[in-house]
C-alpha cells in the first residue's frame, strides 16, 4: 500500500504545473448555448412588473392561494431561524472571481 501511495505522489509532483482558472473571459464560456437579450448579453436584467403581479393575484386564485402558502412558510421560518451565520453558503464558484480565478473573500 505504501508503494501504491509513493507511485501516486511521485505522478503527482511530475504533472506538469496547470493554471488553476485558465479560462480568459469565462463569462464567454457556452456563449453560443445561452440566451441572449437585444444588446447580445447573456446575463439578462430582470424586469419587475408589480402591477401586473398584483393584477394577477386578484384575478387567479390559485396564485393568491400559492402566495398565501409562500407567506406562511416564510414568517414561520422566520419566526424559528435554523440557519448559522458563521456557515458560508452558495456554490463554490460563487466565491471566485471572473477575471483571475482567485476566491472571494466573503463577507455577511
Amino acid at each position: 500500500m505504501t508503494r501504491f501511495f509513493s507511485a501516486l505522489f511521485v505522478c503527482l509532483l511530475a504533472a506538469p504545473a496547470q493554471e488553476r482558472f485558465p479560462k480568459p473571459n469565462p463569462s464567454q464560456a457556452f456563449h453560443e448555448l445561452k440566451v441572449l437579450d437585444e444588446r447580445g448579453q447573456a446575463v439578462r436584467t430582470p424586469q419587475e412588473d408589480w402591477d401586473r403581479a398584483r393584477r394577477i393575484l386578484k384575478e387567479d386564485s390559485s396564485w393568491s392561494t400559492w402566495l398565501t402558502a409562500r407567506r406562511a412558510e416564510t414568517d414561520e421560518w422566520m419566526a424559528n431561524r435554523r440557519d448559522r451565520v458563521e456557515w458560508v453558503a452558495g456554490w463554490w464558484h460563487d466565491f471566485v472571481n471572473d477575471k483571475d480565478g482567485a476566491f472571494l473573500t466573503w463577507t455577511p
